[in-house]
C-alpha cells in the first residue's frame, strides 16, 4: 500500500478528509456568571485564552461586550436586566477547529447544546486528494443545467443559482496560477456549495480540491442537532461520515438530457464514486497552532538574508528606518487575534531575544 504525505493528513489508501469547518450561533444568557463559566469550560477545551477586554461588538445586532482567544475563539454577549433578556453570540473558527482533535470540538459542541446553543452557521468541508472533480468541470456542468438540489438560473438572471470567479493564486513554487471557485446559492440563502483549488489557496500545505457546504440558521441548527446527537450516542468517528454527508448532499450532479423527472435524471458516475468513498473518510490530525515562536522561527528563516542585504544597500540607519516603516504600516493592519497572541506570550513571559539566541 502506497503512503505519502499531503500536508498535515496521513494518506493512505482512503480519498476524502471531512471536517466542520465553522460553527457560529447565539444563546440565551440568563445568568451572568454561568454564561462565563460556559465560556471559560468551552476555551478551556478549544485551549484558547481568553481576553474579555474587546469592546461593543456588532454582529446582527450590538452586543455590549466581547471578548476573543488568541487562536481565534469569538464571543459577544449582552447581560440580562430588568428591560430585556441577556443573549451571547460564539463564533469558532475553521483554523481553530481544524488544531483540535474530534473529542475536544465534539465536546465544546455538546456543552454548548447543554445551555441553549443556537447554531447560526455551521460550515462543512471535504477535501478530495485525488483531485479528479475540479472546479471547471462543475462550471461545466452548471452551465449546462445538469444540477440538482439549486433551483436552476442562467448566469445573468437574478438571483443567479451559481456563479465563478477566477483570482490569481501563488503555488508552493512561488508561480502564480489562475485558481477558479465556483459556487452554488444566491446572496442570502441558508445552504451554499463551493468547489475550489485547497492547493493553490494553502500554497501546496494541503493538496486536494476543497468542497465546502455553507448552512445557515435553520438549516445550520437542524445540523448541529443532528452533530450532537452522533456525538452522543454513535461517536465522534461517526460524525466525520455525517458532515460528509451534509457537504456531499447539499447538491447533486445529474444528467437531464436522460429522463423527464428528476428522479428520472441519472446521477454522473465521478459524482456517485465521491459519494460512495465517504465510506473511506480519515480521521484529520490536528493541525498546529500559530505562537510567537513560530513566528520568530518563521522571521528568521525568511528575513536575515534579505534583512542584511538591505543593509548593504542603505547602511544601517536606512534599514532600521525601512523596519520603522514596516512596523508602523504593521501597526494599521494589526487585528485583535493578534494582540491576543502578543498578549498570551507576555502572560508566558516569553523573552524574544533569549529566544532568538536559542534558534540562531
Amino acid at each position: 500500500m502506497s503512503r505519502l504525505k499531503q500536508g498535515d493528513y496521513e494518506v493512505v489508501s482512503a480519498r476524502l478528509v471531512a471536517r466542520l469547518h465553522w460553527l457560529q450561533g447565539t444563546m440565551v444568557v440568563t445568568n451572568i456568571d454561568t454564561f462565563r463559566e460556559v465560556i471559560l469550560r468551552a476555551a478551556e477545551l478549544l485551549g484558547d485564552e481568553l481576553d474579555w477586554t474587546c469592546g461593543p461588538l456588532g454582529r446582527g445586532k450590538k452586543y455590549d461586550r466581547s471578548g476573543r482567544g488568541a487562536k481565534g475563539f469569538f464571543f459577544a454577549w449582552n447581560e440580562p436586566n430588568d428591560n430585556r433578556q441577556g443573549e451571547a453570540w460564539i463564533s469558532i473558527p475553521g483554523d481553530l477547529i481544524d488544531s483540535l482533535p474530534l473529542e475536544c470540538f465534539g465536546s465544546v459542541c455538546l456543552l454548548l447544546q447543554q445551555f441553549g446553543f443556537k447554531a447560526t452557521r455551521i460550515d462543512c468541508a471535504i477535501d478530495d486528494f485525488s483531485k479528479k472533480i475540479t472546479p471547471e468541470l462543475l462550471l461545466e456542468k452548471a452551465r449546462q443545467g445538469n444540477f440538482a438540489r439549486f433551483r436552476y438560473r442562467a448566469v445573468g438572471e437574478h438571483p443567479p443559482s451559481y456563479q465563478f470567479y477566477v483570482s490569481p493564486q501563488v503555488n508552493s513554487q512561488g508561480e502564480v496560477e489562475e485558481a477558479m471557485t465556483v459556487y452554488f446559492g444566491g446572496k442570502g440563502s441558508d445552504k451554499k456549495f463551493y468547489c475550489y483549488r485547497k492547493d493553490l489557496e494553502s500554497k501546496g500545505e494541503t493538496d486536494s480540491i476543497r468542497f465546502e457546504a455553507r448552512f445557515a440558521d435553520e438549516q445550520a441548527h437542524s445540523r448541529f442537532e443532528v452533530l450532537c446527537e452522533c456525538y452522543k450516542n454513535r461517536g465522534f468517528r461517526d460524525s466525520l461520515v455525517i458532515v460528509g454527508g451534509f457537504c456531499l448532499g447539499a447538491i447533486d450532479f445529474v444528467d437531464r438530457s436522460i429522463g423527464t423527472r428528476l428522479d428520472e435524471h441519472p446521477r454522473f458516475d465521478w459524482w456517485q464514486e465521491l459519494e460512495d468513498a465517504l465510506g473511506g473518510l480519515r480521521i484529520p490530525v490536528p493541525r498546529a497552532v500559530p505562537t510567537v515562536e513560530k513566528i520568530a522561527d518563521w522571521s528568521h528563516k525568511q528575513w536575515e538574508t534579505s534583512l542584511r542585504i538591505f543593509e548593504l544597500v542603505a547602511g544601517t540607519a536606512g534599514l532600521f528606518e525601512f523596519v520603522g516603516k514596516l512596523v508602523e504600516s504593521g501597526t494599521k493592519r494589526i487585528k485583535s487575534r493578534h494582540l491576543a497572541l502578543a498578549r498570551s506570550a507576555i502572560s508566558s513571559e516569553f523573552n524574544l531575544i533569549n529566544y532568538s539566541n536559542l534558534i540562531m
